[in-house]
Formats: structure tokens, sequence, C-alpha cells
């Protein structure tokens, strides 16, 4: 994984496949039972806004 570019908030990076999973895999096994106050404060962003990024990374494995 390298980051190709970047600027103040956002970032281009490059991964492999198999970083990919590793990302994806980190977000799809945080713990599901915390309460959205306290998994918020864990991961720094909503279950919403998590799962958004989930979706994405499923989506570009699924299509490569």
């Amino acid at each position: 994984m390298k980051i190709c570019r970047s600027t103040i908030d956002s970032f281009l990076i490059e991964c492999n496949r198999q970083e990919l999973d590793i990302l994806r895999n980190a977000l799809n096994n945080i713990p599901q039972p915390v309460d959205e106050c306290e998994y918020t404060t864990l991961i720094g962003a909503t279950k919403e806004s998590t799962n958004k990024i989930l979706d994405t990374l499923v989506e570009a494995l699924h299509k490569f």
C-alpha cells in the first residue's frame, strides 16, 4: 500500500487485493453489539459512515 498523492483533507492510496481484503475484514469485524456512542468513540466514525466505506471496499473487490 502506498500513498500516491495527498492534500490536507484527502489521499489517493494504491493498494493490492490482499491489502483491500485486510481493510474490508477489519471494518467487517468491528463488534456490532457496541452501542452507537461507544462505536463512534472507538472507531472515530458512525456505523453508517463505516458501512458506506465497507460497501465501497466490497464493491471494489467484486468488480475486479
